[in-house]
């Protein structure tokens, strides 16, 4: 239970840097009059990348490459359709504030990601 609680502090952390980092990237990619759905997909490729390399070495800490970069990478291009998929249905269907809509996304997207990481990706 500790490793979990642990496990579990770390990934949230490791959340709130990269998403604080990442948001800031849609927010000026928003204020240049880019499309909400390519800002979000360009924060989305960035986190993605800097998330990968802070959980891998920082919190489940896989030292060897065991297919955790392609259970990665196919967890996330499946997470960023189905956010896009939300972030267009609370944008355009239920008119909510684009950037309300993006926090609302990154609620799904934090459960969604611990699971699928701690059960399918970084499996030890």
């Amino acid at each position: 239970m500790k490793y979990l609680n642990n496990n579990f502090i770390k990934f949230i952390i490791i959340w709130i840097l990269t998403t604080l980092l990442n948001y800031l990237i849609f927010f000026i990619l928003i204020n240049i009059w880019i499309n909400y759905l390519i800002s979000n997909s360009t924060w989305y490729i960035s986190w993605l990348i800097l998330w990968y390399i802070l959980n891998k070495n920082y919190n489940f800490i896989l030292n060897k490459y065991n297919k955790s970069f392609i259970n990665y990478i196919l967890t996330y291009t499946i997470n960023l359709f189905i956010s896009l998929i939300i972030l267009s249905i609370l944008v355009n269907h239920f008119i909510i504030n684009i950037y309300v809509s993006n926090l609302l996304v990154l609620i799904y997207t934090t459960i969604w990601n611990y699971i699928w990481l701690k059960y399918f990706v970084f499996k030890k």
